[in-house]
């Protein structure tokens, strides 16, 4: 059976725009699973901070208590 061209023609653009609006589709289903996703901290931006505060402690002076001096 052979198609009308015209016919034929309309049937690709059906074809190509539903192919375009699935992908429109999934494409935003993604971007709102991504969007759901929790933020927090990976294990490496812990243990990050945790060298940092590690450092910071270490490269801070003691602190000196001077001794009041006594009441009379």
């Amino acid at each position: 059976m052979k198609l009308p061209v015209r016919l034929t023609w309309i049937l690709v653009e059906k074809a190509v725009d539903g192919a375009f609006a699935l992908a429109i589709a999934i494409d935003r289903g993604i971007d709102a699973w991504k969007a759901r996703k929790p933020k927090g901290l990976s294990f490496k931006d812990v243990q990050h901070q945790q060298e940092q505060i590690r450092r910071a402690t270490r490269a801070s002076a003691k602190t000196v208590v001077l001794p009041g001096r006594e009441k009379p």
